[in-house]
């Protein structure tokens, strides 16, 4: 009783409300309502979206939770006549027996380099062509731009019979970590300068000067101003080179061989696609442990 009253007292204030009201005040009143909601709307979309997206990625997720079942349970049982069995093994399979193990080691080593050398190389250079003034430097922007249009396929080869001839000049092996580290550089490269030249050109020119009049050099307007306020930038960056090489497969066959101390994650479950394809618990719980790694240490990439 308490409840109706109250909705039916609303419902009165509300009708006095619009009586005082002539018909032009009425609309107004309807339209600024109106008009709120379209304001809020992109952000209201925004939400959903990003719901939306997280909840496919998460249901995604507990998809591969069947990797903790064994194959028999499923299978046999098909979850009606009696509950899967819980088990460990195929995690103990894939990740010592499989080989699996050494590769997600192999991954981090590759990646982790893969990743810093790029960053590092590429922040003094979109520096120098967004801060100073040097012949060439527009030039030298136009074809790092142009180069972004260059498949990478393209260049596996020349790089590689490069690579082949530096190794016996040297006497040292082509194929190599080092290898792999540069070819992910020299891929990087022309993207990662883009993004944080378009960054850094955003900064106020006036805090830059200012530090040149109180005498500063352009490493320390570097490395004291320049490196705090792109941070953020920095660790978009990182996350989505990371990503880049963490998922890479062409890159790791052609500059890695895949004797177990060298084979990465990705050419590790290409082999186990073809030796366990019956086996659907072992691929399930190799993928997940590729992907379980980006998930828990970069919780952003699911945006990204």
């Amino acid at each position: 009783e308490s409840i109706a009253e109250d909705v039916k007292n609303s419902i009165i204030k509300n009708l006095r409300f619009f009586e005082n009201l002539s018909k032009e005040e009425i609309y107004n009143h309807r339209k600024g309502k109106f008009l709120n909601i379209l304001d809020t709307a992109p952000e209201t979309a925004s939400i959903v979206s990003d719901l939306i997206i997280a909840l496919a990625v998460w249901l995604a997720v507990f998809w591969d939770i069947k990797a903790f079942f064994t194959s028999n349970s499923i299978t046999k049982n098909n979850f009606t006549k009696s509950p899967p069995s819980f088990t460990l093994d195929n995690y103990k399979e894939v990740l010592f027996e499989a080989g699996l193990g050494q590769a997600f080691l192999n991954t981090i080593a590759v990646a982790l380099p893969a990743t810093l050398i790029p960053l590092i190389i590429c922040s003094f250079f979109a520096y120098s062509l967004t801060w100073m003034n040097f012949f060439g430097r527009d030039i030298l922007l136009a074809t790092i731009i142009a180069s972004l249009v260059v498949p990478l396929q393209m260049s596996l080869i020349p790089i590689l019979t490069i690579y082949n001839d530096l190794g016996a000049l040297f006497n040292i092996e082509a194929k190599s970590f080092p290898g792999i580290w540069m070819a992910h550089t020299g891929f990087g490269l022309a993207s990662t300068t883009f993004l944080l030249w378009n960054f850094l050109k955003t900064l106020p020119s006036e805090m830059i000067e200012a530090a040149r009049v109180d005498g500063a050099t352009h490493y320390d307007t570097f490395i004291k101003i320049v490196v705090p306020l792109s941070i953020p930038s920095f660790a978009s960056i990182f996350i989505l080179q990371f990503l880049w090489v963490w998922n890479d497969l062409l890159v790791g066959l052609v500059f890695l061989d895949k004797h177990p101390s060298e084979i990465i994650l990705t050419a590790k479950l290409k082999e186990l696609l073809g030796s366990r394809g019956e086996n659907w618990e072992i691929l399930t719980t190799g993928a997940f442990v590729s992907v379980s790694y980006t998930h828990l240490t970069l919780p952003t990439s699911d945006l990204v």
